[in-house]
């Protein structure tokens, strides 16, 4: 039970143990036997005692005799006590040692002081042994000097640690980097290395006296210091770049990471100073010695107790009895030690051992057993009990009592965590090797072990959405009789989560012990969790790359709960695997499409490689049997729409080709053959080692199928995908390649991208239109109802004649964005397209100093398009135009009929009307071609980047094409292909705005009030009688009850889309269940929304986009409640 690292040497020196109990010497009998004049029945009584100390204790006379020894040394030498008692070191040890035992007792006689030695021994065959011995003088009653007595301390471990910790020293003071250890309270100095003196030029005691601000210029003042620490700390570590300052004056910059640590409860910073400084590194500071036997009890840091038998009644304690029990030392004197057990039958039950251990003659009994505080308090304890006899008489013990509180609490704590361990682990290995599908099954498994093993009641995984928005719960494990909160968690808005996020954000654990706790800063989670009955929780960010993902959460409903440090340091580990897992789900099925997509190409490009392969195969083996086929075999291979070349590996001159080798690049046969591989593919480089190396790769694997760019004559470039085979034909080499031309379908590939980067836009921009047209819809009705109420000469009506027709203006910037909306589809009708483009394009070039020219066929086909996203089209192509030549100049616009014989990438075949824009501007230049249909590209300092974009996607939209052809400082050419109809087309009229008077009750449900208002008004003012409702369901509502009563309404307007509630599209399907007759009219900002389209399959009798003119809804209103169809 004597921990030997707490032993002191300057308690050797007060060990005066014979001059202490020389009195007692008194109570000994006359008689008792007497040797050299040391009573060995007074130091038989510390013989138990002694024998529990782990250290070599021997008592010895002057002649050099052993008297007393303890069990350890007895052990050491391998003899009984009994055979050690009376001899000498020279009986025991080898000479040599015995010499020098011998030596250390005479110097400790003769000057009557204690000495320390350090040994170093070869002891039998325990090889090189490495001891501290502590030897003092014993004295008898008149303080003469009669033996010695000695402790000798195995310190094998320790040297073997001290030199390990110098070799450290060594090491680190070798780095090439300066190291510094730094109290962060005072920024002092607390430690460096020898690199951190050399290049500062101090000495390290110089050091240990400055603080960081006497050579560093980033902190001159103390609260820049505090600043910084709070942030280390906060972060753990950081680096830095500042500047050290020599003793010379030099100033210099450093590269700095540091580290803030807490070690046995203190706190360090840690620099490394790279490139200028030397590192320096926290050393440890060894555990000062400690004197064995100052106060061998007290030392101990345990409750010593003397016991007297079989009275079981103290009579000695020590001071630790006041640490350990809460008693002081004299409160104990006469105590029954029965106060220290919890209760009588536990002190029965060590009672009972007590007594086994007496009658089975045990010198030591150690054992665990419950005991009780002062304060009533039970806590484990580990008894060490020794028994001191008196002829041969149990009449004393020696209990020694160690309090195991935190021992067990931490073992206990261990195991959780180590099984803990175990569990991520397992779950982690189950990850790694479960299949695709086995993935939700597998998180869900693991969520419930863990949340069964941390006794939470509830465990779960929450996603964010792209946006960073939206909370969707995933996965969740419930403990029997908790309710589940997965579907509640569904898209639901972090906004509600104010606080919360700020801390994921930060990617912080959120731990919260008690819910009931919370500040009012996070009052908006407390409401909720409070509402679900949760107690505690910890949420757990989740994080990929980075970038913070989702979080896992733990609820404890039933009770209150906590979680330490190093679990939730666990739990981190599993938020990273469960985050690492989903991704992994996420791109394997990303993958595994790909992979099917990319085998299904392998499969059908083998197929054709296999094909022509055994082509040439055949055409070689022709050859090699008859040279008269060669005429035929070249015919073959020149019918080929693949060129085909045979080249000689040494050089890449071309031996053989056919003629589409040579056309497809611009070259003649005789030019062609007098050239090299080098001087048309652009990737190998004449005279270099890529030739070589690509000839040497196909070597060894016979064949090779890659991408390349060749070179036209003209400087032009093609993409190109070459299948290459290596073969010896007659004892010499070749390389024959089949060589295709994919530049349209690299083409193809950039079209995707570009209507891939439109449908991204789509949904914002459909949205932002829509509610751009209802505040038109309200501008314009306000509009309406004010130039209702004044004279048409009047200067107002001419100004909100303005207005108006700046909000219709404004209508066609939101018809831009809608085009982008991903569900629009445009309105088609059949028509003319020749008067649409000269209106468009002289309206377009009004008041510019470009004049269009055109060339229009009277038999121009027609076409079925969107009228207005037509003319947008022409608009945007030749304010280009115009835009290209501001010195003024001609734009020809051009038509023809056109037939695609066959489908290519881009059309299908079939009939096409084709319309050519050309201007003589300054051209697009070359790297900008295939970036001009990107949205929100532009090369202009005002430009939006939406034109041309819009173009694209309105023309895709319309099934058709449109292309560009420019060269920068010749113009450019845009072209746009536009599928013909069989249909007859339908001529163009212009209406008249009118208002048109009725009666009747109208129901008008829109969700923005002021457009609410401003129809109804205008409504009224028509004659009608008009009742609001503001989304689908109150607009059902109120048309039931007036069908009830006997005052049905005459017609209905419904507003499309309601946010957060039932739109027009699901409230004419109660209406109709309700009056299958009803007369309903649909109303969007969405004008391109395929229920505007065709209303009527909906159940609608007629549709108004919005914004909308009040002339235009008195016309439709009328005409359907007259039962006409619209127009």
């Amino acid at each position: 039970m004597i921990n030997r690292n707490k032993i002191r040497r300057r308690d050797i020196k007060k060990s005066k143990i014979s001059r202490q109990n020389i009195s007692k010497s008194k109570q000994i009998k006359a008689g008792q036997k007497q040797r050299g004049g040391i009573s060995r029945e007074r130091f038989a009584l510390y013989k138990p005692l002694i024998d529990t100390i782990p250290e070599l204790v021997y008592f010895k006379d002057m002649m050099g005799r052993h008297f007393m020894v303890n069990k350890a040394f007895a052990e050491f030498v391998g003899l009984g006590e009994a055979q050690i008692i009376d001899k000498t070191d020279e009986q025991i040890f080898p000479p040599e040692l015995a010499e020098r035992f011998a030596s250390s007792d005479r110097e400790v006689i003769k000057n009557g002081k204690a000495i320390c030695i350090k040994e170093e021994i070869a002891y039998k065959n325990r090889g090189t042994l490495f001891f501290e011995t502590v030897k003092s003088p014993l004295y008898d009653e008149q303080g003469e000097r009669v033996g010695v007595i000695g402790v000798t301390r195995d310190t094998t471990d320790h040297r073997t640690a001290e030199r390990e910790s110098q070799l450290f020293k060594s090491l680190i003071n070798r780095l090439n980097d300066a190291i510094f250890v730094v109290d962060p309270e005072t920024s002092r100095f607390l430690d460096v290395n020898d690199k951190a003196c050399s290049s500062l030029g101090y000495i390290r005691d110089e050091f240990l006296r400055m603080k960081v601000i006497d050579i560093e210029a980033v902190f001159p003042e103390t609260s820049f210091w505090e600043r910084h620490v709070k942030e280390v700390k906060k972060q753990g570590y950081m680096v830095l770049e500042g500047v050290h300052k020599r003793k010379d004056g030099e100033i210099f910059p450093v590269e700095v990471n540091v580290s803030f640590i807490t070690l046995h409860g203190h706190d360090y910073m840690v620099a490394v100073a790279r490139d200028v400084t030397e590192r320096k590194r926290v050393e440890g500071v060894l555990q000062k010695e400690r004197n064995y036997l100052e106060k061998l009890h007290d030392s101990l840091g345990d409750a010593v107790f003397t016991i007297k038998l079989p009275e079981g009644v103290i009579s000695f304690a020590n001071s630790s009895v006041e640490s350990i029990f809460g008693y002081r030392p004299w409160e104990c004197i006469g105590l029954a030690t029965a106060v220290l057990y919890p209760d009588e039958m536990s002190f029965h039950d060590f009672g009972k051992k007590l007594e086994e251990a007496i009658k089975s003659q045990m010198s030591i009994l150690r054992t665990e057993h419950l005991l009780k505080r002062k304060n009533g308090e039970i806590f484990p304890a580990h008894i060490t009990v020794t028994f001191l006899k008196v002829n041969n008489e149990v009449t004393n013990a020696i209990s020694i009592v160690r309090d195991i509180t935190e021992l067990k609490r931490a073992d206990e704590h261990l195991k959780y965590r180590l099984t803990f361990e175990g569990i991520i682990t397992s779950i982690s290995t189950q990850f790694i090797n479960l299949a695709l599908e086995d993935i939700d099954a597998g998180i869900n498994n693991a969520l419930q072990i863990i949340g069964e093993f941390a006794n939470v009641d509830r465990s779960y995984i929450s996603l964010f959405s792209y946006d960073g928005a939206k909370i969707d719960n995933i996965h969740e494990w419930c403990r029997k009789g908790i309710s589940p909160r997965i579907n509640n968690l569904k898209g639901f808005s972090v906004e509600n989560f104010p606080w919360s996020m700020k801390k994921l954000k930060e990617l912080e654990v959120i731990h919260i012990y008690r819910i009931s706790a919370l500040t009012p800063e996070a009052g908006a989670e407390k409401e909720i969790l409070k509402a679900q009955d949760i107690k505690s929780l910890v949420i757990v960010p989740m994080v990929y790359g980075r970038n913070l993902i989702g979080f896992l959460g733990f609820d404890s409903v039933r009770m209150e709960q906590t979680w330490s440090e190093d679990i939730i340091a666990l739990l981190k580990i599993v938020g990273e695997n469960f985050a690492n897992i989903i991704k992994r789900k996420e791109i394997e099925g990303e993958l595994h499409r790909l992979n099917e997509e990319l085998e299904q190409l392998v499969i059908e490009r083998t197929s054709e490689l296999k094909e022509m392969n055994r082509q040439l195969k055949d055409k070689i083996t022709a050859h090699e049997g008859a040279l008269n086929e060669l005429q035929l075999f070249r015919s073959l291979i020149n019918q080929s729409n693949d060129a085909v070349v045979v080249v000689e590996p040494e050089t890449g001159r071309f031996l053989d080709f056919n003629d589409r080798a040579y056309i497809d690049l611009g070259f003649s046969r005789d030019e062609f053959s007098r050239m090299k591989v080098y001087d048309v593919e652009i990737a190998l480089v004449q005279d270099s080692s890529s030739w070589k190396m690509y000839v040497e790769e196909l070597k060894k694997g016979g064949g090779m199928l890659r991408e390349a760019v060749g070179r036209r004559k003209d400087g032009t470039t093609l993409s190109v995908e070459v299948n290459a085979r290596y073969l010896i034909f007659n004892n010499r080499e070749y390389i024959i390649a089949v060589i295709r031309d994919v530049t349209e379908r690299k083409r193809m590939e950039q079209d995707l991208s570009k209507i891939e980067k439109l449908e991204s836009l789509g949904v914002l921009a459909g949205g932002i239109a829509h509610d751009f047209n209802n505040v038109l819809a309200g501008i314009l009705g306000n509009i309406s109802l004010a130039k209702m109420n004044i004279r048409t000469d009047d200067k107002i009506s001419k100004i909100l004649t303005e207005s108006e027709k700046a909000c219709f203006r404004a209508k066609e910037l939101a018809q831009q964005l809608i085009t982008f909306s991903k569900g629009g589809a445009p309105i088609k009708k059949t028509i003319s397209i020749a008067e649409l483009i000269k209106d468009s394009t002289t309206f377009t070039l009004s008041g510019s100093k470009v004049k269009p020219e055109f060339s229009i066929p009277e038999d121009l086909w027609p076409v079925e398009v969107d009228e207005g996203q037509i003319s947008q089209v022409i608009n945007n192509i030749v304010l280009n135009a115009d835009q290209a030549m501001p010195e003024g100049g001609i734009v020809e616009v051009r038509c023809e009929n056109t037939i695609i014989e066959e489908d290519t990438v881009s059309l299908k075949k079939g009939r096409y009307v084709n319309i050519l824009v050309k201007d003589y501007g300054g051209g697009i230049a070359k790297e900008n071609l295939q970036k001009i249909f990107d949205p929100y590209f532009t090369t202009k300092e005002k430009g939006s980047g939406l034109g041309l974009s819009t173009v694209y996607s309105i023309v895709k939209n319309h099934g058709g094409y449109i292309t560009v052809e420019s060269e920068s400082g010749k113009g450019a050419i845009f072209s746009v292909y536009l599928p013909a109809s069989e249909k007859k087309a339908v001529k163009r009229v212009a209406q008249e705005e009118e208002y048109i008077a009725g009666r009747g009750r109208i129901l008008l449900m829109d969700d923005e009030k002021l457009l609410r208002a401003v129809t109804g008004e205008m409504l009224m003012k028509y004659g009608y009688e008009v009742e609001l409702a503001e989304d689908g369901a109150k607009a059902v509502e109120a048309y039931r009850k007036a069908k009830e009563s006997g005052k049905p309404f005459d017609a209905v307007i419904m507003d499309l889309t309601i946010p957060g509630g039932m739109g027009g599209k699901d409230a004419i399907n109660k209406l109709l269940e309700i009056d299958p007759a009803i007369k309903a009219i649909v109303s969007s900002g969405y004008s391109n929304d395929p229920i505007m389209a065709d209303y009527k399959k909906y159940g609608f009798k007629g549709c108004i986009a919005k914004p909308y003119k009040m002339a235009e809804v008195s016309r439709i209103v009328n005409e359907v409640i007259r039962g006409e169809e619209m127009n």
